[in-house]
């Protein structure tokens, strides 16, 4: 809006008389130019617009009306008109001002002046242009006071009244458009408003009515709208303390039952994801349970460290992990243990020795390898009292005494001169003996030296000297007996010929079915 639309009515009012009164003189010079002429115009008038001002029911510009009657041109015809030729004049003068007075225009008042200069009505005929054009300017300026301040307000009551009032107006065919606009508009809104509410009251929802107080504050239907939000958020406050308690007892009870009661009462309820899940959880947990149990089950059937640790790789946190675990090494102690019997075993068994495989069973009573051991003793329990005569004489039938047992072992036997196998020279002597002066000589070794014994000297007799044999046993079962005797020699190879007098001492071990000689010392005290 303009500078001159922000100023007061009061203001503009005055501004108004002022200017209509300028329009006034503006029109007494230009008439008065028309019909005088620059010889006889109406002298200058000092006006203000105050003075100009027309009264309550007072002719327009009298002021000005009796300037110009100063200046009245003559009512009778002028010099050397005749009487008949002014007659007509006027007559004419007459006709034309009712003309031009009946159309009450600016323009038919101008007409009337510009053809009757000196007409009897030209003074009247100014007067009244002078009039409607102050008219024409204070409506002007009325009619744009009213339609700024319609405009201003731009409310269709305002738009109403000026119509009222400036019927002609110079706005008034928009004012009838903007009318009829915000009639259309306000049955459009109306009916949106409508639409708007009708779709919120058959929705029922918090949002609908919360949507309708936002895009229609000024709706019809806005108490409502607030009354049934409020009582709508009251209900659902209500609901959420109703749901949140129903929720805490079935999540404190935690069973799948009092879970599905709450989710089945609350299908939209605040924690109905919740109880789902856990409801999920805790079904997957009983299935996990029978996976569980099925799992151990089939790995404690097969009780291997390979199925229990299937087992724990499928189930780390298991009912049975800790069982499992605990088997675990308890097989791999068993498998230590495996190896171990093994070992033991296979060394016994390459060593073929009584001794070996009786030390075997008694560290290993429960080894895999027992049965087969115990059987290899038995077999060679019965090799050895065939091949070690000391056994053989020692497991006689007879009641003979041990003195005398080993007195006939010395004689038939150790004395015999007769060449012993390398299995008879096994049989005989023990896996470690102190031989010749030697600590713990192996039972290789001294079948070695028999050997080269033997073939040195390939001829052989010995003789017990009576009378010289002592058996004194260290221990009372009788289990290790020291043998000491004196014998005559002659040994013989195709190169020589060696005979005397020897001491010779046993060690004898004394056990059912393994006997053996486990210390040898024997000198010659004299050579003939």
């Amino acid at each position: 809006m303009t500078g001159w639309y922000r100023v007061g009515p009061a203001v503009r009012l005055v501004l108004a008389v002022f200017l209509g009164a300028a329009g006034v003189i503006f029109s007494v010079l230009y008439v008065n130019d028309k019909i005088s002429g620059p010889a006889q115009r109406v002298p200058s008038l000092q006006l203000n617009a105050q003075e100009n001002a027309p009264g309550p029911g007072a002719p327009a510009n009298q002021d000005v009306a009796d300037a110009i009657s100063d200046n009245a041109l003559p009512k009778s015809g002028t010099e050397g008109e005749t009487p008949d030729a002014t007659e007509t004049a006027m007559l004419a003068d007459e006709a034309a001002w009712k003309t031009a007075s009946e159309a009450a225009t600016i323009e038919s008042l101008r007409s009337y002046l510009e053809d009757h200069r000196q007409g009897q009505y030209a003074a009247q005929a100014i007067a009244e242009i002078v009039a409607i054009e102050g008219a024409a300017q204070a409506a002007k300026l009325a009619d744009e006071t009213a339609w700024n301040e319609v405009s201003e307000a731009g409310k269709i009551e305002g738009l109403r009244k000026y119509l009222e009032d400036h019927r002609q107006g110079h706005y008034a065919a928009r004012a009838r458009a903007e009318i009829a606009a915000l009639e259309e508009a306000g049955q459009t809104a109306k009916l949106a408003d409508e639409a708007a509410w009708n779709e919120v009251s058959e929705a029922g929802k918090i949002e609908g009515l919360r949507k309708y107080l936002e895009e229609h504050p000024q709706g019809q239907y806005i108490v409502q709208a607030r009354q049934e939000l409020a009582l709508l958020e009251e209900a659902t406050r209500a609901a959420m303390r109703a749901d949140t308690l129903a929720w805490d007892e079935a999540a404190q009870k935690g069973t799948i039952k009092d879970l599905q009661d709450y989710a089945d009462t609350y299908p939209l309820g605040q924690h109905v994801t919740q109880a789902k899940e856990k409801i999920a959880e805790l079904k997957a947990g009983q299935a996990g349970k029978r996976a569980d149990k099925a799992a151990w089950k089939k790995a404690s059937q097969k009780g291997t460290i390979k199925g229990l640790r299937n087992y724990l790789d499928a189930y780390p946190e298991g009912s049975n992990a800790t069982r499992a675990k605990t088997k675990i090494a308890k097989l791999k102690e068993l498998e230590v243990a495996k190896r171990a019997d093994k070992t033991a075993w296979k060394k016994a068994s390459k060593k073929g020795t009584i001794e070996g495989l009786k030390n075997y069973v008694e560290k290993y009573p429960q080894g895999q390898y027992v049965t087969r051991a115990k059987t290899k003793i038995t077999k060679l329990e019965e090799e050895v009292r065939r091949q070690n005569p000391l056994q053989a004489v020692l497991d006689g039938s007879d009641k003979t005494p041990l003195r005398d047992k080993i007195k006939r072992f010395i004689k038939e036997h150790y004395l015999s001169g007769k060449d012993l196998s390398d299995r008879q020279i096994g049989f005989l002597y023990a896996d470690r003996i102190d031989y010749f002066g030697e600590k713990q000589v192996s039972r290789d070794n001294v079948i070695r030296d028999k050997k080269n014994y033997f073939q040195r000297w390939p001829s052989r007799r010995f003789s017990l000297i009576p009378g010289t044999m002592s058996v004194k046993p260290r221990d009372s079962d009788s289990k290790t007996v020291d043998v000491s005797f004196r014998f005559m020699f002659k040994v013989s190879s195709p190169e020589r010929t060696s005979r005397g007098l020897g001491k010779a001492t046993l060690t004898l071990q004394l056990g059912a079915g393994n006997s053996r000689i486990i210390r040898e010392e024997r000198i010659v005290t004299a050579q003939f």
